[in-house]
């Protein structure tokens, strides 16, 4: 049915790049002013994507979850 969940991970953001760690990482340096983003895993959708309610995508991009263009492409809904 639904889409993929996805594992959890680890970004240093510094200097304007961002550099993708393992989830369990030990040993990295940090500087200060870097930025570690710490993002959990997830669970994956349930049922087509392309059944989900138009009115839940739309609400979805109103809240930021989505963008207009992850509608179109995974839900089949376009704004307008």
């Amino acid at each position: 049915g639904g889409g993929d969940g996805l594992g959890a991970k680890v970004t240093r953001l510094a200097d304007g790049t961002a550099e993708e760690w393992p989830s369990k990482a030990s040993g990295r340096k940090i500087r200060a002013g870097d930025v570690i983003r710490v993002t959990g895993p997830n669970a994956g959708g349930y049922g087509p994507p392309r059944e989900r309610d138009r009115a839940a995508v739309l609400s979805d991009v109103a809240d930021g979850y989505i963008s207009a263009d992850e509608a179109r492409e995974i839900y089949g809904v376009t704004l307008g």
